[in-house]
């Protein structure tokens, strides 16, 4: 029939409708493309995946990422390397996946403490939880700006993260101030200074713990809280006091 288009011959590999031919590993193209490591919503959940990632923050946080390999982390979580690079491809990737979920936790409590009245009782628990997370991934507060600096995919994403909590911080201290909590520190001091005095104390933490500590003190890390309220309670009103002497 005129201009109608030709049938594909599938005799011809690579065709429409062709078998498929296996390669000299003896499996075919469908089959390879199923071993791809799995991304999305379903690999976030896959419990094998998050024995990696648990096995892996634990050792980076006791050794640092500098002497951990992916052989270790796959002994660790008590799988194969061929397993484990099923899921990430190098340590890197490893180390993409950590930052990625401790920021996720950040942004997610920040999202929480946003539909919370602004007292001090939502402040102490804010500060807790905060600190549990720096304590939580400790080799990121240690080795942050490390780990960005030979990965720009990484760097922008922490950058933009940090960029939304900072402003976040600042929108809340702001309701604070409008609930007689805090007082604004005085001229030409501003309440964005008093955050970031706040955000150092807290990003620091676990560096300042690294450097004081005897590193075969296996005990649980002094919490960050109590050096934060050391910045904070001078700003904050008789009332704000009140409120947290009474906690």
């Amino acid at each position: 029939m005129d201009g109608a288009l030709p049938l594909p011959d599938r005799s011809v590999p690579g065709a429409p409708g062709a078998p498929a031919v296996p390669d000299a590993s003896g499996v075919g193209p469908r089959a390879r493309r199923v071993r791809a490591p799995r991304r999305g919503a379903t690999a976030a959940t896959n419990p094998t995946r998050r024995r990696v990632l648990e096995a892996a923050l634990r050792l980076f946080n006791e050794q640092g990422t500098a002497q951990v390999t992916t052989n270790h982390v796959a002994a660790a979580a008590g799988l194969s390397p061929g397993n484990l690079y099923y899921w990430f491809r190098d340590k890197q990737d490893l180390v993409r996946a950590l930052v990625g979920q401790w920021l996720a936790e950040f942004e997610q409590h920040w999202d929480e403490v946003h539909d919370l009245p602004a007292n001090v009782h939502v402040l102490w628990d804010d500060l807790g939880r905060t600190a549990e997370l720096d304590r939580r991934y400790r080799f990121v507060g240690r080795e942050l700006l490390a780990l960005i600096h030979d990965d720009a995919e990484l760097a922008g994403t922490v950058r933009a993260t940090y960029r939304r909590r900072l402003a976040a911080q600042v929108a809340y201290a702001r309701r604070l101030v409008r609930a007689g909590v805090l007082r604004p520190p005085a001229p030409p001091r501003t309440l964005d200074d008093l955050v970031t005095a706040l955000w150092l104390v807290a990003e620091n933490w676990p560096a300042h713990l690294a450097l004081t500590r005897d590193a075969k003190d296996r005990g649980r890390s002094p919490s960050g809280v109590r050096p934060m309220l050391a910045v904070l309670a001078p700003h904050l009103t008789e009332q704000g006091m009140r409120a947290l002497e009474a906690l």
